[in-house]
């Protein structure tokens, strides 16, 4: 996947075909409701890279973890909270374990607390419906306006 997906940057590609990165042509499209790299992916990328450190001791791998830490710090930052870029409903699939050995390990000084907290408070105020579902659009807003919504994904959906 290293090898494949990384890109020069430290952030990884979401996917592949037999012609290589798929989104290659266009590198930034990285917005909500669309993108060539995907929040968790890259989530999953550093916990395996750190992983991979605990048992080696390999530095590669502890400066992979950083290199994209800072890049999402950079990228994924949208006013302060992390871009829900490709999938509403699993974007959080490595959430707990990025935060129990990514963001609570005193090794990554980075942004990635300030984000995830930000985050969280903005889900919590800007992203909830009046019903007390949560949508896909983590800087708010609900309803209509959300990219999530236009695209048919409605927070009372359960996935």
């Amino acid at each position: 996947m290293v090898t494949l997906l990384r890109r020069s940057n430290g952030l990884y590609w979401v996917e592949a075909n037999s012609s290589g990165p798929a989104g290659k042509d266009n590198p930034e499209l990285i917005k909500g409701g669309h993108s060539v790299s995907f929040l968790a992916d890259n989530q999953a990328m550093r916990i395996i890279s750190k992983r991979l450190f605990d048992i080696t001791k390999n530095e590669t791998y502890l400066n992979r973890v950083k290199k994209t830490s800072l890049v999402l710090s950079i990228v994924y930052n949208y006013d302060g909270v992390y871009l829900n870029d490709r999938d509403v409903w699993t974007n959080n699939a490595f959430m707990s374990d990025f935060t129990t050995e990514i963001v609570a390990n005193p090794q990554f000084t980075d942004a990635n607390a300030d984000h995830l907290l930000s985050t969280a408070t903005s889900i919590a105020s800007k992203d909830v419906t009046d019903d007390g579902y949560y949508g896909g659009s983590w800087q708010g807003p609900t309803g209509s306006g959300c990219i999530w919504t236009a695209r048919g994904s409605l927070p009372e959906q359960i996935m």
